[in-house]
């Protein structure tokens, strides 16, 4: 948002008759069919079909019930008005002195005080010189993303085509990114040289820690605890880079409005929060477990730990799992309350996915591809239920467990990734070991695959993302269940990226692996909602619900 000099003297010139033009008056009707009347001066920008999506956005959040909330490039100021209508306490800002004119006039029109709108937006000095010293509940921003008129019959004038592209290098939503901080949750760390988990004495110690310092945000955070972004963007390239770039920071993400045109583009509205903001956070040196752990412990949704060394780490059917110093190791709570009908496989393949998107944001410096979680010219897939493969081996593995206890149940997920080369013992009898082992479970590790390194801190910030993108409900919104049920919103999730999913199943074994049931070669067909593997088999269609069932036998290639 902030202000460029790069239009030519005839640029200028035509503003300047731009100026001198008189205005229009438009009436615009808001989601809960009121009409706002507003006059429109030039260069501002008036409603159009992008305005009322994120009007919609906005109205399904309910009343504000004097929440605080900031409108970044208000133009006409027909939403801001809107939202003070609806009891937020609304303040907005834009970088054209005609917009905030024009929205202070309709503030004041409607009975909003006028000095809630400031002249200016990010990237243009302290953040309280254009919002205010608030914390905001709600941030909300109609992003420049539209390409500018081609011909000489063009009706807007440089500083409204300014409000419409994109002009910064990173995208104009960094200089939101940018505003705010880096999340990064102060947790307690404890070492441990002994092979179990920590002791009662050390859980309450790192937790006591931890939870008093989850909260702790370095600088202003412009956006209060608990707060949500909507930010409106097209599905170009700078649009389609925003998740990952955010992720990267330790935002999680979700598409809650979207509309399409006949060319192909979308529009869309994005919402923004800190990713399991309320969860605690604990690292260790070393540990038996951390599934283990977490399921005996506890905690909110999101509650982590990551450990450098993992002694006793396991995959499905209890095979082993190795966490050495290149390696990566974290589990996550996913429910620990009443008893569920939790699906693990819709869950697993979910994990995958952010998995591999956390992987493609930390290694793709463009910001990626078409379809996020599919990488251009790596050969890197997810792998049916729970791996990530690359073309030589096993770099990734998730796995979902859970205990009973009664009327409680606690469900945990684990994900290890390989980062980088494991050196193993050299003697003659660990190297024949090691051999069958990497023979028998062909691995391979991220500094194999990508020129870019990436480290443990950097992997564990941005996964939270991912995974709360897809396990956490957006703060704010209204909704019929409890706040951290996990059933329906692993339902929603997985009912968006199903075919995702399973173009990226099918992507990896139409390269690599021919999956077989008793030597016979089976066509995946679909994944059906418990998250198993439909295939056609002698002419019939089955669900497999276990590896087990099939073999899968892997072509590795150098």
């Amino acid at each position: 948002m902030v202000r460029h000099s790069l239009f030519t003297n005839s640029e200028v010139e035509r503003e300047r008759e731009i100026l001198q033009s008189r205005g229009r008056k438009v009436i615009w009707l808001t989601p809960d069919n009121q009409e706002i009347e507003a006059q429109i001066p030039p260069t501002t920008y008036p409603p159009r079909k992008d305005t009322s999506m994120l009007a919609e956005a906005i109205f399904s959040l309910g009343e504000g019930r004097g929440r605080k909330m900031l409108e970044i490039g208000c133009g006409s100021g027909v939403i801001g008005t809107w939202a003070n209508q609806r009891n937020w306490r609304c303040s907005a800002c834009d970088i054209n002195p005609y917009s905030v004119a024009a929205t202070r006039a309709l503030f004041s029109n409607y009975g909003f005080p006028p000095e809630m709108v400031r002249e200016g937006g990010p990237g243009e000095g302290a953040n309280s010189a254009w919002a205010g010293d608030e914390n905001y509940d709600l941030i909300v921003w109609n992003l420049p993303y539209m390409s500018p008129p081609q011909n000489a019959t063009e009706l807007l004038g440089p500083l409204e085509e300014s409000a419409l592209l994109d002009l910064e290098k990173d995208g104009t939503d960094s200089l939101l990114l940018n505003s705010l901080q880096t999340i990064e949750p102060n947790s307690a760390s404890i070492s441990h040289t002994k092979t179990q988990h920590p002791t009662a004495a050390d859980a309450l110690n790192i937790s006591a820690s931890a939870q008093t310092q989850q909260t702790s945000f370095k600088g202003s955070r412009l956006l209060a605890k608990g707060g949500l972004i909507l930010l409106v963007h097209s599905s170009n390239e700078n649009g389609r880079r925003i998740s990952g770039k955010w992720a990267k920071k330790g935002w999680a993400s979700k598409i809650i409005h979207s509309t399409s045109f006949a060319d192909g583009e979308e529009l869309f509205v994005l919402a923004l929060w800190r990713a399991f903001s309320e969860a605690r956070v604990e690292r260790v040196d070393s540990i038996d477990s951390t599934n283990r752990y977490l399921l005996e412990k506890g905690g909110r949704l999101g509650s982590r730990i990551c450990a450098i060394q993992q002694t006793e780490g396991r995959g499905m059917s209890n095979n082993k799992w190795d966490t050495r110093d290149g390696s990566f190791a974290c589990s996550w709570v996913l429910h620990d309350g009443m008893q569920t009908q939790f699906k693990p496989g819709q869950a697993q393949l979910l994990a995958g996915l952010a998995t591999l998107k956390a992987i493609n944001f930390l290694t793709d410096d463009t910001g990626g591809t078409k379809k996020e979680g599919i990488f251009k010219g790596i050969e890197i897939f997810q792998k049916w239920p729970n791996d990530i493969w690359s073309k030589r081996g096993k770099v990734a593995g998730i796995l979902i467990e859970g205990r009973s206890d009664g009327s409680k149940q606690t469900i945990v997920l684990g994900i290890g990734v390989n980062l980088c080369e494991i050196v193993s013992g050299t003697s003659s009898a660990n190297s024949k070991q090691n051999i069958a082992h990497e023979q028998k479970y062909p691995h391979d590790s991220l500094q194999n695959i990508f020129t870019k390194s990436v480290s443990r801190k950097e992997l564990e910030r941005t996964l939270n993302a991912t995974l709360a993108s897809y396990f956490e409900n957006p703060p704010l919104q209204i909704l019929p269940t409890e706040k951290e049920n996990i059933i329906p919103q692993t339902d929603i999730s997985f009912i968006a990226e199903k075919a995702q999913i399973f173009s990226n199943i099918t992507h990896y074994l139409h390269h690599h692996s021919k999956p077989m049931i008793n030597g016979v070669v089976v066509k995946p067909t679909d994944i059906n909602s418990d998250g198993e593997l439909v295939v056609t088999h002698k002419g019939e269609s089955i669900s497999i619900d276990s590896p087990s069932q099939l073999t899968w036998p892997h072509k590795s290639q150098p």
